[in-house]
C-alpha cells in the first residue's frame, strides 16, 4: 500500500484525532512534503482508496529505524462541534448518571459491581423511553445523532444496541460510528469513503484497521477476544463473557485491560 505515493507499512492511532504512519523506503523531506495534501492510502493496485484521511495536517516527522514515522492530526470543523454539542445537552441527564456512577467506582468490588449496574440500568431506561417513543421521528433521529456523535463507551454500546443502524456498502461513515454488519457491531476505526465501504466491509481479512469489532452476548454485554488497539480494550468496571457468549460473566479491574479474564489478577469473576 501507499500513502498517496509513498510506500506505507501500516498505522495506527496514538490520540483522538490523531494518526501515525510507518513509511517505508522514503526519507524525513520526502515524508514532510506530504503536508498541505489530502493524506489518502491507495491498496496494491495504485488506484482504490482504501482509507481517507481528509482535514489533517502533518504534524511531525522522524525516523525510526529503516522506517520514517509522520504523525498527522486534525480540529473538528466549528460545524461539527456545534452539533456533538447540541446532542451532548439532549442527553445530559442520561451522561450525567453514567459518568457520576463509574467515577464513584473504586476498589471495593462490592461497591463496584452495584454503581455498574445502575449505571446500565439508568442505559436501559434511556433505551426503553426511545422505544416506548418510535411512533415520534424527532426522538429517533437525536437518539441516533447522539450515538454517532458523542462516541459511547463499549459498555454503553449493549444498552442502545437496538438503535444501531446496518453498515450499508456504499455509503460514507466518520470515525467513531457504529454499525451492525451479520449480527455483529463494528466502530469505525478512521473515516471511512464510499470507495471503501464498497471494496472492503467489517469482518473481512485485513480490515482490523478500519472496523474495531464489538462482539455482543445476546444479553448485550461483549464478548471477550483478543484486543487488537486501545478502543478494543476494556475498561474498569466493564463486563466481559469468557470465552464465548455462554460463558461466565467477568469484571475488569483496571483501566485499558487486555489479558485474558481468568488469568490474572485484572479479572474478577462474578457470581
Amino acid at each position: 500500500m501507499k500513502l498517496n505515493t509513498i510506500d506505507v507499512a501500516g498505522w495506527v492511532f496514538p490520540g483522538k484525532d490523531m494518526v501515525e504512519f510507518s513509511l517505508m523506503n522514503t526519507t524525513v523531506s520526502a515524508a514532510a512534503a506530504l503536508d498541505g495534501q489530502t493524506l489518502q492510502v491507495f491498496g496494491d493496485d495504485g488506484e482504490s482508496v482504501v482509507a481517507s484521511f481528509a482535514g489533517y495536517e502533518v504534524t511531525g516527522v522522524w525516523e525510526s529505524g529503516e522506517a520514517v514515522r509522520l504523525r498527522a492530526s486534525r480540529e473538528l470543523s466549528t460545524e461539527v462541534s456545534d452539533v456533538v454539542e447540541s446532542v451532548e445537552k439532549n442527553f445530559e441527564s442520561l451522561n450525567s448518571t453514567v459518568t457520576q456512577k463509574l467515577a464513584d467506582v473504586d476498589e471495593n468490588v462490592d461497591t463496584m459491581n452495584t454503581a455498574v449496574t445502575e449505571a446500565q440500568n439508568a442505559a436501559k431506561a434511556a433505551q426503553t423511553a426511545a422505544e416506548n417513543a418510535k411512533t415520534d421521528p424527532a426522538v429517533i433521529a437525536a437518539a441516533t445523532m447522539y450515538i454517532n456523535a458523542v462516541g459511547l463507551t463499549n459498555s454503553e454500546i449493549g444498552d442502545v444496541r437496538d438503535l444501531i443502524k446496518d453498515f450499508v456498502a456504499g455509503e460514507e461513515y466518520k470515525k467513531g460510528w457504529i454499525r451492525r454488519y451479520n449480527g455483529k457491531y463494528y466502530r469505525m476505526a478512521l473515516d471511512i469513503n464510499s470507495t471503501t465501504s464498497t471494496n472492503y466491509q467489517p469482518g473481512g481479512t485485513g480490515t482490523e484497521s478500519l472496523y474495531t469489532l464489538l462482539d455482543l452476548a445476546p444479553d448485550g454485554i461483549r464478548i471477550w477476544h483478543t484486543v487488537t488497539c486501545a478502543d478494543d480494550s476494556f475498561t474498569l468496571g466493564e463486563l466481559c463473557h469468557y470465552p464465548d457468549a455462554e460463558g461466565p460473566i467477568y469484571v475488569s479491574k483496571r483501566v485499558g485491560n487486555t489479558s485474558v479474564p481468568g488469568t490474572d489478577q485484572w479479572w474478577e469473576l462474578r457470581e
